[in-house]
């Protein structure tokens, strides 16, 4: 499969997650900005979990990269290690901007697709770690197609108190995911056996589908409110 093949492949699968997040009951009132304060604490304490193991995660990625004298993926993934470090600080900052303790959220809502997408990349990383290409694609992907819009939109229309000075985490990944997303792409060419190809497909369609659950649990817990 030929890197312009693999790019459009998962052009594909990341449009058809974003679809699916714009009409999610839950990730659609984010986008739309009209989420209610608590279900958006939910949500920030289950990004932050997950995005707390991320540097780690792509520093073995490229450790392991290197190990296989794969050198460009490698740099590729030790640089977004350090590019990605401390972003769980920008959702831990906004659900306190709230008015809500961080540990006493974290102990109340743990999801199960977060678990998932955590056992996810350590099996990535373990025996495929260019599978992690695939995971790096879709999480980027949203924070350019809908991370700045749901900023915009949850400070226009949710009418939470301190809500502008809440938004730190989309904003930071509305701002830095366009040139990640081009650094991934770029980072295709160096793709060329086609069993890699279909292993970060495979793995940015699993991705897609965990994130998308990450809403569910706070989905069920907004309709019990209704």
């Amino acid at each position: 499969m030929s890197s312009d093949r693999l790019s459009a492949g998962l052009m594909d699968v990341a449009r058809e997650s974003v679809r699916q997040i714009d009409h999610h009951p839950v990730a659609g009132r984010l986008v739309r900005g009209t989420l209610p304060a608590d279900i958006y604490v939910r949500y920030l304490a289950q990004v932050r979990r997950q995005i707390r193991g991320s540097a780690p995660m792509l520093e073995q990625t490229g450790s392991r990269l290197r190990a296989m004298r794969r050198e460009e993926l490698s740099s590729l993934f030790l640089r977004k290690a350090g590019e990605e470090d401390g972003h769980d600080v920008w959702a831990l900052s906004d659900i306190e901007q709230l008015g809500f303790d961080p540990s006493v959220v974290e102990r109340e809502c743990s999801f199960a697709a977060v678990d998932a997408y955590i056992a996810w990349t350590a099996y990535c990383v373990a025996l495929s770690p260019v599978a992690v290409l695939g995971v790096a694609w879709i999480l980027e992907w949203f924070g350019v197609c809908r991370a700045g819009m749901a900023a915009e939109a949850m400070i226009r229309q949710s009418g939470i108190p301190h809500i502008a000075s809440a938004v730190r985490f989309l904003r930071g990944h509305a701002d830095a995911d366009a040139a990640h997303v081009q650094a991934l792409r770029e980072a295709l060419d160096h793709i060329t056996d086609p069993r890699e190809s279909e292993t970060i497909l495979l793995s940015a369609q699993v991705t897609a589908n965990l994130y998308t659950s990450f809403f569910d649990a706070a989905g069920s817990t907004l309709n019990a409110q209704r």
